[in-house]
């Protein structure tokens, strides 16, 4: 058993639920994870229309925690009115922040990240921050009152597995209390 934001789940694993070839490998996908969150992008769907509506049935059909994300974003702006969206179409108030930087790698960009936290916390949302492997942001987003945080192994989508084990281990000797989700690159 594990307990996260408030939540107690059987696994610790996370999964997305982008860029699959088709909905039907989607769905397969995520239940043959064994994964207890799935991560949705309010952004990359239309809830709207059929197609959407078909994405949203699946996702509801898995009876797992979903943990919408600001993928997408480019500004704590544009972070922030997402996360609100997002709290009321799943009504959770999880949510998982990406204010993405540099579209090459997808780095996350730092300062929105900490100013979108700030103010997603003072609304009373359970932030996940994706952040790199910096000690410095780490302990930014910590101030601001993240209890979780998510640095990544490697880009995103890079497969190249954790690439500074050390910068992974200083944010965990830094912050023995806060929950850690290494995201990204893991390559597994």
């Amino acid at each position: 058993m594990w307990e996260i934001g408030g939540k107690k789940l059987n696994s610790r694993l996370l999964i997305g639920s982008a860029l699959y070839p088709s909905p039907a490998n989607m769905e397969e996908s995520i239940q043959v994870s064994g994964a207890g969150i799935v991560t949705v992008s309010l952004r990359r769907q239309n809830a709207g229309d059929k197609a959407g509506q078909n994405f949203w049935n699946i996702i509801k059909s898995l009876n797992l925690e979903v943990l919408p994300n600001t993928a997408g974003c480019h500004s704590a702006k544009e972070a922030i009115t997402t996360a609100q969206m997002a709290r009321e179409v799943f009504d959770t108030n999880w949510i998982k922040l990406e204010v993405i930087g540099d579209q090459y790698n997808l780095q996350p960009d730092p300062y929105e990240s900490v100013k979108a936290a700030e103010a997603l916390i003072k609304e009373g949302f359970e932030v996940f921050p994706y952040t790199t492997d910096d000690l410095v942001v780490a302990k930014k987003l910590v101030e601001v009152g993240c209890k979780i945080l998510m640095p990544w192994g490697s880009q995103i989508g890079s497969g190249k597995g954790l690439m500074n084990p050390s910068n992974l281990k200083a944010i965990r000797d830094k912050f023995p209390d806060i929950q850690l989700i290494v995201d990204a690159g893991i390559g597994k």
